[in-house]
This record gives C-alpha cells, structure tokens and sequence, in this order.
C-alpha cells in the first residue's frame, strides 16, 4: 500500500535511507511531500518528491534491499507521476548517480530521458545524470 508518510515513519525511511547514502538525513519543508511503500504494516520503500507550480523533481527514491525487483520503486514511481498529472506540472525531473544504472534503467522505463550531467554531485565526487519526464 502507497500513503503519505507520518512522523512515525520517520525512523524507518531514515534506515531505509542510510542503506544507499550513510549521511542520508530525512528532510521536509512547505513544497515537500514523501509517500511510503507499505507491506504488513512495514514500511519498505519511500519516494520524497516536490512540485513547485508546474515542475516538480524527485529527491530521493529508496526501496529496502530484500524488496527490490518487486515492483515497489515503479509504483512510487507511479504514484508521483500521477500525483504530477493531478497538480497539471509540466515536467519532472530528477538526479541519479551515473553508475546506479539499475535506477537509471527504471527512470527510462517510464518515461524519463537524460538532459545533462552534474560533475561531482555527490559528497564522494561521483557525477549525477540528470534526467526529465515530460507529464503534460
């Protein structure tokens, strides 16, 4: 099941979070939304995402190791792309490692394309891509 998070979750997306990023810190403001991937009242996957009037961008996206390939990251997926259509955004986009290429394989099989890349990104130096989905 897909929902908004609750202050209750928070533990539970940061440990899911530390797993792809040790410094990995839960953050929230106004234009910040996080839903959960929930599994017999556990939560196994988040996506934090933001739409600013009409362009939002995927922040993080994390599934627990032991549920991945289940298609839990393409329903959140999912889940933001409709709630994009809902709020009429034009574009969403998003940053990725350029190694993480089984992340980039999904962001392609809905629909994103590459647009760029950003040199040293991350903390450890590593380039992102950054890729867009055009919704509208």
């Amino acid at each position: 099941m897909i929902r908004d998070f609750t202050p209750d979750d928070i533990v539970y997306i940061g440990q899911i979070g530390t797993k792809f990023n040790p410094n990995y810190k839960f953050k929230i403001n106004p234009y910040t939304r996080c839903f959960v991937y929930e599994i017999e009242k556990k939560v196994v996957g988040f996506i934090t995402f933001s739409i600013i009037y009409e362009k939002a961008e995927i922040i993080d996206l994390a599934v627990k190791e032991d549920f991945q390939r289940k298609h839990i990251g393409s329903d959140l997926l999912n889940a933001v792309i409709k709630e994009c259509v809902s709020h009429k955004c034009e574009s969403l986009t998003l940053e990725v490692r350029t190694t993480n290429q089984s992340a980039i394989s999904l962001y392609k099989k809905h629909g994103f394309r590459e647009i760029s890349m950003r040199k040293s990104y991350y903390h450890d130096g590593e380039d992102a891509l950054v890729m867009i989905k055009m919704v509208i």
